[in-house]
């Protein structure tokens, strides 16, 4: 249920700021951004590639995107599961249910409906990729996980001779790091600067 919670924070997090995200990722379907930031876009199994990539598995990509499409749609409650089985007389009136019982009545509608083991499955994926991780948008519609806490005026950053971009917190003229992250759009140099002038020389304490 802890997990169930936190999880239902991250959606709603990135519902209500989907129009900067959506700007951020034009050209993208807009669910598909938080996907590869759930997941953050590790390869599977034998296969060594990111998710993301064009050659990537077809078959693998399907069943992991039809899993999270339907664990989304539940969470953001653009699926009514607890009124489709109260139309169908399944379940006696949600109103007798007190609100941990209707948390943990909706957590396995969402997970367990129609038998649909893909849904369960992304689930244990995402909660094994995230443990201990904190869901974040910045006010420029990026999305990402990071290490620790994070905190509003904070900082994603790219450093030299790192593959990962890192979220520092502002002391002063200083700054402490707090983790590295996962940022998607991100992680392999696509917003790297291309002359010497754009970069910035900073203290981290």
């Amino acid at each position: 249920m802890a997990v169930w919670k936190v999880v239902q924070g991250w959606v709603r997090c990135f519902v209500d700021n989907q129009e900067e995200i959506s700007t951020r990722y034009a050209g993208h379907p807009i669910e598909l951004p938080f996907y590869y930031a759930m997941t953050e876009d590790l390869p599977t199994g034998a296969c060594s590639q990111r998710r993301s990539d064009p050659d990537f598995p077809l078959e693998v990509k399907l069943q992991g995107i039809k899993g999270f499409y339907a664990w989304y749609k539940g969470l953001s409650g653009e699926k009514e599961f607890e009124k489709e089985l109260l139309d169908r007389g399944m379940i006696a009136a949600i109103g007798e249910l007190d609100a941990e019982k209707l948390a943990g009545f909706h957590m396995g509608c969402v997970l367990w409906a129609n038998d649909d083991r893909d849904v369960a499955e992304f689930h244990d994926t995402l909660w094994a990729f995230q443990r201990g991780k904190t869901f974040f948008t910045t006010k420029e519609g990026w999305i990402g996980t990071a290490e620790g806490t994070i905190r509003e005026g904070d900082l994603i950053v790219l450093v030299a001779g790192l593959d990962m971009p890192l979220v520092l917190s502002p002391v002063g003229e200083n700054y402490l790091l707090v983790g590295h992250g996962y940022v998607h759009g991100l992680m392999d140099g696509e917003q790297w600067p291309e002359t010497l002038d754009q970069l910035k020389l900073i203290n981290i304490v």
